[in-house]
């Protein structure tokens, strides 16, 4: 991972924390956005799977963050 300050560690982790649940919701919430439906008003599959894959991938960096803003803290 880059060398990062502690301040863009925060702004990073703040901007994910916003949207990995955002995009978790699109997909699985009750709101889920038209965007991301088909013609049928259907979600593809294939959309479903990356946006979940997004969503692990960004709980990841979300964890790395976390724990290099730990280590800068010490």
């Amino acid at each position: 991972m880059d060398k990062l300050s502690e301040e863009a560690i925060r702004a990073k982790l703040l901007v994910l924390r916003h949207a990995s649940p955002w995009m978790l919701d699109q997909v699985t919430g009750y709101l889920g956005s038209e965007i991301l439906l088909d013609e049928n008003y259907e979600m593809p599959p294939a959309l479903a799977r990356d946006a979940h894959k997004f969503c692990n991938e960004t709980d990841a960096k979300i964890a790395a963050l976390e724990y290099k803003l730990k280590e800068l803290s010490q």
